[in-house]
């Protein structure tokens, strides 16, 4: 009995040990994200289930006006990372998905990609290498102040490939 113990326990170690970390906290808790409304761009977001849902009520012609925010992300410059999610939205729409540091010049350090969101959610996948990092102020961004509706967002993780 004692072997098959020491069996079981080493092939779940090598399974732990295989497995990717997730870099992010979960997405589908509101205090895992900030929300950023700017001049006309407004609206909100909350937890549903496995999901989080951005309502954008008001738009001013500039995408960035409203935007969600994963932040305080230490990225290892030279390094691959692998970002997954499913998005879908209220209407079709456009969602640019960036990586960035987090302080002023707010520059994109290896992603920056609008998509395209429909009525169902799809599955994306980002493969970027991280570049012009700042230690712990770094982030992924959801950019979504182009048009009104809803985005909701689940399963989002960020590891390193």
């Amino acid at each position: 009995m004692k072997s098959l113990c020491v069996v079981v326990l080493s092939i779940a170690s090598f399974a732990f040990a295989d497995a990717k970390t997730n870099l992010l906290k979960p997405t589908n808790e509101a205090d895992s994200w900030r929300f950023e409304q700017f001049e006309g761009g407004k609206g909100s977001l909350k937890a549903d289930g496995d999901a989080i849902v951005f309502t954008i009520t008001d738009v001013d012609g500039t995408n960035w006006h409203v935007q969600a925010l994963v932040t305080d992300l230490d990225l290892t410059a030279g390094k691959e990372y692998v970002l997954k999610f499913q998005i879908k939205a209220s209407e079709s729409r456009n969602v640019t998905v960036s990586a960035m540091v987090d302080q002023d010049d707010w520059h994109t350090i290896g992603l920056s990609e609008t998509i395209s969101v429909g009525q169902e959610f799809q599955k994306q996948e980002f493969v970027f290498k991280a570049e012009n990092v700042a230690a712990n102020k770094n982030r992924i961004s959801l950019t979504f102040g182009d048009a009104k509706g809803t985005v909701a967002v689940k399963d989002m993780t960020l590891t390193a490939k």
